[in-house]
């Protein structure tokens, strides 16, 4: 079981990248994209977002996903050639361990490190750089931990497909 954990941080490393790559990316072409992630009070602040915004999120989604889909993939084929890597248990640890890699990363870095720290003005819809709501941690811890409980049918789902999957 141990043996999946290399690979798998290996693998959540390229998630993190990739990751960064699709939210600083998405972020410098339309900051609206992420609204909907953002704090309550911040979101009542902007309002509905434009039509345009709809059509640029749906296509950096689509980025995303190709991202995800294809490291999932790579990783449950590597996990699969390890020895007792072929069953659900292991391939749902691996996909785990990826998926928090990347969810502590986007917590310390993303989050905190750029969009608290670094706060790019790019990075913000004019008028919201520095809100008050983007300075409360509890905000940011518990996108956390929906993040680490939300891993959980995210690798489950990935195992079942990868071990259901000829």
């Amino acid at each position: 079981m141990s043996t999946v954990i290399v690979p798998a941080l290996v693998h959540g490393a390229w998630l993190c990248a990739w990751m960064t790559f699709v939210v600083l990316g998405s972020l410098r072409h339309d900051p609206r994209i992420w609204q909907k992630d953002a704090p309550r009070a911040l979101q009542e602040l902007l309002g509905s977002a434009p039509p345009e915004t709809a059509r640029r999120k749906w296509g950096w989604s689509l980025v995303m996903l190709v991202g995800l889909v294809g490291l999932s993939a790579l990783l449950m084929r590597e996990v699969g050639a390890l020895p007792g890597g072929g069953g659900f248990g292991p391939r749902m640890l691996a996909a785990y361990v990826m998926f928090e890699t990347f969810n502590l990363y986007d917590a310390i870095v993303l989050d905190i490190g750029v969009i608290l720290l670094w706060a790019p003005e790019w990075a913000f819809v004019p008028g919201t750089r520095g809100h008050p709501s983007l300075r409360d941690w509890r905000f940011h811890v518990r996108a956390f931990l929906t993040g680490v409980a939300g891993g959980v049918p995210f690798a489950a789902i990935v195992a079942g497909i990868a071990v259901l999957w000829p």
